[in-house]
């Protein structure tokens, strides 16, 4: 009995040492275990910041992609009016994209009834939604206006687009004669 006695004390003894030991190991691995999550939360905190940084990157580019997508002036073909010719039936002018806003615009109109017409040809840049600076020449011939003459306009000129109006108007209407206003249009 002495025997069992003595065993149960050592075996006592034995697994509070072990207890011990484990105790001392616990907490060692317990603070190994905080300063990983430390770490952890670091590392997440700096790779949210990357992910913020990436996502903000990707937020930019979309936005610069949609303003590519999305331009204030749509390529292809557009109206093209002057009054004097008529307004019911317009000619056509294409629109081209050369980049950084900057754009090639040829083409006219012809009058059905007449040998009136009008053409332009030259280089648009957009200034805003609203306004179109172009460089070119403007061409027009009006039988009744300026003395039966052609009138040919060369250089720098603007459109707008003022109020509801879907259509840019050049902004130098004063035809080549002084005499008459030319409300020369293109559309949206």
């Amino acid at each position: 009995m002495q025997l069992i006695k003595i065993s149960l004390l050592l075996s006592a003894v034995f697994c509070f040492s072990c207890n011990a030991g484990n105790n001392k190991k616990q907490e060692q691995v317990q603070k190994e275990n905080d300063s990983l999550k430390k770490e952890i939360e670091v590392i997440k905190n700096e790779g949210q910041k990357d992910i913020i940084k990436q996502t903000d990157t990707v937020l930019k580019n979309d936005t610069q992609e949609a303003v590519t997508q999305n331009p204030l002036i749509r390529t292809g073909n557009h109206n093209l009016t002057l009054q004097w010719i008529s307004w019911d039936q317009p000619g056509t002018v294409t629109i081209s994209d050369m980049g950084n806003s900057t754009y090639t615009i040829v083409g006219g109109q012809l009058s059905k009834t007449n040998k009136d017409y009008i053409n332009i040809n030259g280089i648009i840049k957009v200034v805003s939604k609203n306004e179109l600076q172009f460089e070119g020449s403007i061409t027009s011939f009006i039988a009744d206006n300026d003395n039966g003459k052609v009138c040919e306009k060369k250089g720098k000129y603007v459109f707008k687009a003022t109020g509801t109006r879907k259509y840019w108007r050049l902004q130098q209407m004063a035809s080549c004669g002084g005499e008459t206003v030319d409300y020369v249009d293109i559309y949206f």
